[in-house]
């Protein structure tokens, strides 16, 4: 159940995304809980332990691949990819933030920059939409061949 105007408005802003990025590549298959729609960011399983994800705030929007299984799983996967940080960057066009895991965290992170605009601005949902779409597309593109 939705419960507060900001759950309600990031429910409204996926619910309109979905569409759009449904007829994007096969690994925009997206079907999220409601209960997912409430949250800032949209996980998007790709294989195993590896996901992509499309997050938006208030005022910004990125994308990210998450990789969250045992510590030392996520941590072999996530060095195996920061060998090729150079050419992943490269083809994405964007240096990325690489967030390894401290602590007893379970979870590694390689994250876009925040680009402005965010699900406060409504008049620009279709562009804030479409940039979501092309970038994760981009970034997909840039990883995969490393995954």
């Amino acid at each position: 159940m939705l419960n507060d105007t900001t759950e309600k408005i990031r429910y409204k802003f996926w619910n309109q995304f979905l569409p759009v990025a449904k007829k994007n590549p096969a690994f925009f298959k997206l079907d999220p809980t409601e209960k997912n729609m409430m949250k800032h960011w949209i996980l998007i399983p790709y294989k195993g332990s590896i996901h992509f994800c499309v997050a938006c705030l208030k005022d910004e929007h990125w994308v990210e691949i998450v990789i969250q299984d045992e510590q030392s799983d996520s941590c072999r996967i996530f060095n195996n990819l920061k060998k090729y940080k150079n050419e992943i960057e490269e083809k994405f066009e964007e240096n990325l933030v690489w967030d390894g895991k401290t602590g007893t965290r379970k979870r590694c992170k390689i994250m876009s920059h925040r680009q402005p605009n965010g699900y406060d601005n409504l008049s620009d949902w279709p562009v804030i939409h479409q940039s979501l779409i092309d970038r994760l597309n981009k970034f997909y593109e840039a990883v995969k061949k490393y995954i």
